[in-house]
């Protein structure tokens, strides 16, 4: 059981808040989905790498194949399938900056916070997959992880004088070649990086909430809503900087 936690509802679209109510959470809420191997027909042992390529011929099968397309489907889990956490991280004031002090500051600003979340991310056991726009996403090999490079960002970037919200998730992905990320949990974490939290605020998903061993960080509990989705998420109080 996990205690310390408290539940503050807030619906972002109204800024509803319900009273706060004691909560006890488990981990044992949280189930995890095991991968099956199975042999795609037509393919060669050597063929079953890693790779964009091979990604993008499963893909194209499971198109030309319907009556296959369970079959394809196992083996892409299987081929690239894995458990991790993500952490979807959103410059705060891009806009604003590039409005202010011109396009070119800003994108300087952006490349300045990204010299600083890179080597942030590596000494955490994680690994930068993408840098796109004022974003920065990055995966680790668990939830643990990837909330101390969360908390860690923030202080580096305050202590630098920029800012950021990040999001975070945890659960099965399609990591293609080490060079991106699908999954319903990314999905999530992107949610709550760019659309849901504020600035120096870290969101987690229930599923990342819930893979933490104990004692599990006090939190507090919101139901939030966006894009028509209504999601229970955790917010983890500021580092202390």
């Amino acid at each position: 059981m996990i205690a310390g936690v408290r539940i503050l509802a807030a619906i972002i679209s109204g800024q509803a808040v319900l009273p706060m109510l004691p909560l006890l959470v488990s981990a044992e809420n949280c189930s995890q989905t095991s991968l099956v191997a199975v042999s795609h027909p037509g393919m060669s042992q050597s063929a079953q790498g890693n790779t964009e390529s091979l990604f993008e011929y499963l893909l194209e099968q499971r198109h030309l194949r319907p009556a296959e397309a369970n079959i394809i489907d196992r083996q892409i889990q299987t081929i690239f399938g894995q458990t991790l956490a993500v952490i979807v991280l959103d410059a705060s004031g891009f806009s604003l900056s590039a409005q202010q002090s011109g396009i070119i500051s800003a994108l300087a600003e952006i490349r300045r916070l990204q010299a600083i979340a890179v080597p942030v991310v590596e000494a955490a056991g994680g690994s930068v997959f993408k840098l796109e726009a004022d974003n920065v996403y990055a995966h680790f090999p668990n939830a643990e992880a990837a909330v101390a490079a969360a908390q860690a960002l923030i202080e580096r970037l305050n202590a630098e004088n920029l800012h950021a919200s990040i999001g975070l998730g945890y659960g099965e992905m399609l990591v293609v070649a080490d060079t991106d990320v699908f999954g319903e949990e990314l999905n999530l974490a992107s949610k709550l990086g760019e659309d849901l939290a504020g600035r120096d605020e870290i969101l987690i998903t229930e599923a990342a909430f819930c893979s933490l061993p104990p004692p599990a960080l006090s939190a507090d509990m919101l139901m939030m809503e966006v894009s028509g989705l209504r999601l229970r998420t955790y917010r983890l109080p500021p580092p202390l900087l």
